[in-house]
């Protein structure tokens, strides 16, 4: 746990306003309330999702993340684990686990997984994001791909696989595409020779990654399911 210091959560600090503006709208059309975020770092994403009406929770281990989120958020902060969930049994709507499981064992996943069962509403929806070990940059970039790059992660997801975990652990109706709203990319979305390109083609292609078959050749993917 030595690399989860301040630097290791400023250096993470930022909010992907496509990635909230799609759950946020997710979370409306399945008319959920009482969110959670696992995971949830200096909680920009939790502050987002309250500032648009929905009570909204964050989690992590790390007290060095929760002094950085409570400068965003003064409630709903608690220090928990992925694995053991302070709520109580079909008590929520929403639970997101943005770039989190990869930092789980596999064994520590299952757990995770288990737990979000018992705390989500029947027909509740489980949002993910992990870096895609299938992505064609993995493979251009070798060891300098940038997940390899982050030592604390421990085990690494294709879509299929996460998948089939995640159908063995309770889970159903897959989905890994989503609509978005147009709006300009964030540069650390395109690494390499990718950033240079003009700032029109890099929100078309956002566009396209989030929202069409093409997400199966980003970095990390999306994906969401609910709970059975």
């Amino acid at each position: 746990m030595t690399h989860y210091d301040k630097s290791y959560f400023i250096k993470r600090d930022h909010l992907d306003r496509h990635l909230a503006d799609t759950l946020a709208r997710l979370a409306h059309q399945r008319n959920a309330h009482n969110l959670l975020d696992v995971g949830c770092g200096s909680a920009n994403l939790v502050a987002d999702l309250e500032k648009r009406g929905f009570v909204s929770f964050g989690i992590d281990h790390s007290m060095e993340a929760l002094k950085l989120a409570r400068k965003n958020l003064t409630r709903r902060l608690l220090r928990a684990s992925a694995t053991h969930l302070p709520f109580q049994n079909q008590s929520l709507d929403l639970v997101t686990a943005i770039s989190v499981i990869e930092h789980l064992r596999l064994q520590e996943a299952r757990e995770f997984l288990s737990d979000v069962q018992r705390v989500l509403k029947s027909g509740g929806t489980l949002f993910l994001v992990t870096p895609n070990f299938l992505s064609p940059w993995r493979l251009l970039q070798g060891k300098s791909w940038f997940a390899y790059t982050d030592p604390t992660h421990k085990h690494y997801f294709t879509p299929r696989s996460l998948t089939s975990l995640l159908l063995r652990s309770g889970f159903t109706n897959p989905v890994f595409s989503f609509k978005t709203t147009y709006v300009p990319p964030y540069n650390w979305e395109f690494p390499g020779i990718a950033g240079k390109l003009p700032s029109v083609v890099k929100s078309m292609l956002t566009f396209l990654l989030i929202s069409t078959p093409l997400w199966r050749i980003r970095n990390s993917f999306w994906l969401a399911v609910r709970r059975r």
